[in-house]
């Protein structure tokens, strides 16, 4: 597939999670420890793209401030063919993927998507 059928997101969130992400995919029944509800989906941003509530270094940060024993920050980027990333909710600049908006189809996907942590 081209870049230019491509859409480079990136996912905020610890060196530990970033690993199992990268190894499993995104997990949308995922606890946070101390947490009662699931992740249901997976947020990313657009990398460069505009942020309306925090980007992805911000929420890694964040996150391995609450939970130390993590690893600490890391940021999950992928390449994602554009017609999934097209499934996802748009929500004021976020992609989220969740069941039915792009998850399965994501997942389906994951073991051929270009994947690093930054």
């Amino acid at each position: 597939m081209s870049p230019d059928n491509m859409r480079t997101l990136r996912h905020g969130t610890t060196r530990q999670r970033a690993d199992s992400i990268m190894q499993n995919g995104p997990d949308p029944s995922f606890i946070e420890p101390g947490g009662i509800e699931s992740a249901r989906g997976f947020s990313t941003y657009p990398a460069g793209g505009p942020v309306t509530v925090g980007t992805p270094d911000q929420y890694a940060a964040g996150k391995a401030i609450l939970f130390p024993n993590e690893g600490g920050p890391a940021v999950v980027e992928i390449e994602v063919p554009e017609k999934i990333a097209q499934l996802g909710i748009d929500a004021g600049g976020e992609i989220r993927f969740e069941t039915g908006f792009g998850l399965e189809e994501l997942l389906r996907e994951w073991p051929t998507i270009t994947k690093r942590i930054l």
